[in-house]
């Protein structure tokens, strides 16, 4: 009976960290975003990379880091990041942040 305590609450504390560590993704997310809206593009930029070494395969975090690029006016990393989402498979994505760079 014990063994099955014990094990319950290994299985509920494995949980429990894997759920803490979703929140600190979303609280990281959430960081990025508001640095970026309120202008602290450097910022943003920081906390936009720290996501996409957790999650490298998040072409989403990519797309977001470009905007922050496109607001900085960075071409460089504007035409790495489209590179990056087009070697994802995210053509739809690169589209969009190409999109952003055309003058009307």
């Amino acid at each position: 009976m014990r063994r099955i305590f014990a094990i319950c609450g290994c299985l509920v504390f494995f949980i429990f960290l894997v759920s803490c560590d979703q929140i600190s993704r979303g609280w990281k997310g959430l960081l990025a975003d508001t640095a970026y809206n309120q202008g602290n593009f450097d910022r943003a930029i920081v906390l936009y990379k720290e996501l996409i070494a957790d999650n490298p395969d998040d072409a989403h975090l990519y797309f977001k880091l470009g905007t922050v690029y496109v607001s900085k006016e960075d071409s460089f990393n504007i035409r790495r990041t489209i590179i990056r989402l087009n070697q994802m498979g995210r053509e739809d994505l690169a589209r969009n942040l190409r999109s952003l760079t055309e003058e009307d």
